[in-house]
């Protein structure tokens, strides 16, 4: 069904709702580092660190 909705868009409103989307996934993992540190100062190191893994395949 959803696919379906998909493909009815145009190119404008897809763009931009895979901007929405990516922000809200954002927000979700930031929400979720969040949970995991002491403070809020270490978010942002924290999302760093554990993006810099990923993309090392660690």
């Amino acid at each position: 069904m959803a696919f379906v909705l998909l493909q009815t868009l145009t190119a404008s409103a897809e763009r931009s709702l895979i901007h929405r989307l990516r922000g809200r996934c954002r927000a979700i993992f930031r929400e979720e580092v969040a949970v995991t540190v002491e403070s809020e100062s270490e978010v942002e190191d924290e999302m760093r660190h554990l993006m810099m893994s990923l993309a090392e395949g660690i």
